[in-house]
């Protein structure tokens, strides 16, 4: 017996349950006919007879409905059905039959062997078509019983695989973006310690002391970033100025920045470590290519269905390009995708002697 298939003992009572309150019911209509007609039978020898009546299809019902339980995915094959029910015809509904016309002869029967062929012949066929009948519904609705079953077991199969496709789903998109994190991380220190490299290179040890002590500030942001999900633009732009400011004491004449943020975005939910790539990649590909100067601008909109963030930089024509993996803008574009799916947008590229990255994040609600 499969781990699905409904125990024997609990067949059989509901079996003996159903076919109870079916007995019940006839033995009641019965005695009240024969009341009412004077017949001579007492309660207790009508009930005798119909118990004995009534065992056959216990027997059938208990038999048929473990039968169609194990061939229960097959049932849709009307092949199957009708070859279930012509064996029930022939190994059922006429010994069913046999036993009734045996019970008749044995209550009324002088001698009962010598009285079963007759009286078999002679089974009035109205009783035989109540059988039929009888047979038929019971047959009908365990087979209705049995691929109820069947179908709330598929569903219930095919939720369970739904659901352990949508959690492997789930996990492989959570390890693929703690990738992106443990990517980027890395990326902003290489690029933050090349920065203070500079500086050294320079024999500018004061201002490399105070870089360092801005890194360690940047850096505990983004410890703390990479351990959750979300942050706010306010936490994240206050990330960026410190991020420039590092920037600054390498560049403290080249570069310019200016930002245009509305009052009410500190506690507006963006992704962690969002701005700083932005920002980063329009110094590694404007800044770092030429010796003129570099002007950075960023900017923030709000909406009611979400945040626009700008950052534009100017481009120094004719300088050589930067030959960095520009890995900033990739990894934020899948971190993008795997957040919001195809409702966020990334795009980056040159407007008006400017180069321009434009990111759309939809409102999420507050975490």
């Amino acid at each position: 017996m499969s781990a699905t298939q409904t125990p024997l003992r609990r067949v059989l009572g509901t079996s003996l349950a159903s076919w109870g309150v079916v007995l019940v019911l006839h033995v009641a209509a019965s005695y009240s006919d024969m009341l009412r007609r004077g017949t001579p039978l007492t309660l207790r020898t009508l009930l005798g007879a119909y118990l004995i009546a009534y065992l056959p299809w216990v027997v059938y019902t208990t038999v048929l409905y473990p039968v169609m339980e194990r061939v229960r995915s097959e049932l849709a094959d009307r092949r199957l059905v009708v070859r279930l029910y012509v064996a029930s015809l022939f190994l059922f509904l006429i010994p069913e039959v046999a036993w009734q016309v045996a019970a008749v002869a044995v209550r009324s029967a002088a001698d009962p062997f010598a009285a079963f062929l007759p009286r078999l012949r002679g089974w009035p066929a109205e009783l035989w078509l109540l059988d039929l009948a009888l047979m038929t519904g019971s047959f009908v609705a365990i087979h209705a019983m049995v691929t109820l079953r069947e179908g709330r077991a598929i569903r219930e199969r095919q939720q369970a695989a739904e659901s352990e496709r949508l959690a492997l789903h789930l996990e492989l998109e959570q390890q693929r973006l703690r990738g992106l994190r443990a990517q980027l991380e890395p990326h902003f220190l290489f690029n933050a310690l090349s920065a203070i490299a500079g500086l050294v290179r320079n024999n500018d040890q004061r201002v490399a002391i105070d870089a360092i002590g801005q890194l360690s500030a940047q850096l505990r942001h983004a410890v703390t970033a990479s351990q959750k999900d979300w942050s706010t633009i306010g936490e994240e732009l206050a990330f960026v100025r410190g991020y420039l400011a590092l920037q600054a004491l390498r560049y403290p004449e080249r570069l310019h920045v200016s930002f245009e943020v509305p009052e009410s975005v500190d506690e507006v939910i963006c992704p962690p470590l969002v701005l700083q790539p932005l920002v980063e990649n329009a110094i590694r590909h404007d800044l770092e290519c030429h010796q003129g100067t570099s002007h950075i601008h960023v900017a923030v909109v709000l909406a009611a269905n979400g945040t626009t963030i700008t950052v534009r930089n100017t481009m120094q024509l004719g300088a050589p390009a930067n030959p960095g993996l520009g890995l900033g803008l990739r990894a934020m574009g899948d971190r993008l995708a795997l957040l919001y799916g195809a409702t966020a947008r990334l795009e980056a590229g040159p407007v008006d002697g400017h180069f321009v990255v434009t990111l759309f994040l939809p409102s999420v609600a507050s975490q």
